[in-house]
């Protein structure tokens, strides 16, 4: 790569997704926004997703590659931040892809409005169907606390990749190492240092959806992990966003009770018993906010009376020993 600065550094963590990996890549290298870099941070991959990452450096010079002990996919964004140089960042996993255009028309769009974060619509590739999920039905420009509220409800996504960031907005963030649902934990606090989000309304990332390996990610630790990026989420709303803290209780209480239900069925009781208590703590907000839905109500209650719903929180085809959880 030349000493000219990149306007876009692009993270790629990449762990066992040698099938997808050269079809993600390719699609960068694509990009008519030829002023990149690529940062493939190879996270301990026992495959050849390494070997491949350093033929794509060898033969294009925007390539960087990070060989590293397995961390997981937060340890790896980390480090790829740590090495970044561009003005803006994107991130990409590897078993996605994404379109020629795409950050050409993200840069285009956050240089416009001067925003700190453009987000996109994206596919959803479904058996090799792209099918497009879109959040609004025109471009539009938000203040930080417009997208808070739209984060709080889930009705805009906290997918990481859909989106383009000015650097500066993560000189004091970091993903939280050694939990999954990293996307979820961190981009509240994103938005909160931005003024100006830009929503684009075009799809332009293809987010490839492996039915095959939709069962290895039922675990645990990755149900409890989902729970604990919302209750983090809402402690941080009730100190910076405490209107808008109320928006997060029906994903708090689903993802809750998924996760209680599961981790009492697997036995893991640590978990279960922790889980139980954070959601014993915000009883009383949680059952006397209008906010929540009533079946989220008698969920909620039924985790505080430990009352055995393991039929109904686990999903049938594990139930009737079609497929398995995954183990840990």
């Amino acid at each position: 790569m030349s000493g000219d600065k990149p306007i876009v550094s692009i993270i790629v963590p990449i762990y066992k997704v040698e099938p997808y990996i050269v079809k993600c890549l390719t699609s960068i290298k694509e990009q008519t926004l030829s002023n990149f870099e690529a940062i493939l941070v190879d996270d301990g991959s026992p495959d050849n997703c390494g070997k491949i990452c350093d033929e794509f450096a060898a033969i294009d010079t925007r390539f960087r590659v990070i060989h590293q002990e397995n961390g997981g996919i937060s340890n790896a964004r980390n480090n790829g931040l740590a090495i970044a140089r561009g003005e803006y960042i994107g991130f990409v996993d590897p078993d996605d892809y994404i379109a020629p255009d795409m950050y050409e028309k993200l840069h285009k769009e956050i240089v416009r409005t001067e925003a700190d974060i453009v987000v996109c619509d994206h596919f959803r590739v479904e058996q090799g169907k792209p099918v497009p999920r879109t959040s609004f039905e025109k471009n539009k420009v938000l203040t930080s606390k417009e997208t808070i509220h739209l984060l709080a409800d889930d009705s805009l996504t906290s997918y990481m990749w859909c989106k383009l960031y000015k650097k500066e907005i993560f000189e004091e963030a970091r993903f939280i190492e050694g939990y999954n649902f990293e996307d979820l934990a961190i981009l509240h606090e994103l938005v909160h240092r931005a003024t100006k989000i830009a929503y684009l309304h075009e799809p332009l990332y293809y987010y490839f959806i492996n039915f095959k390996g939709l069962v290895a990610n039922l675990t645990t630790k990755n149900e409890y992990d989902h729970f604990i990026a919302w209750y983090r989420r809402m402690i941080f709303l009730q100190k910076h966003y405490p209107e808008a803290v109320s928006l997060t209780y029906n994903s708090l209480i689903n993802c809750g009770a998924r996760a209680y239900w599961l981790c009492a069925y697997r036995k893991k009781n640590e978990l279960s018993q922790e889980v139980r208590k954070l959601l014993k703590r915000e009883a009383a907000k949680l059952l006397n906010s209008p906010a929540v839905r009533t079946k989220n109500k008698v969920r909620l209650l039924q985790v505080l009376l430990k009352i055995n719903m393991y039929r109904f929180y686990i999903p049938k085809a594990i139930r009737n020993g079609i497929e398995k959880i995954a183990d840990e």
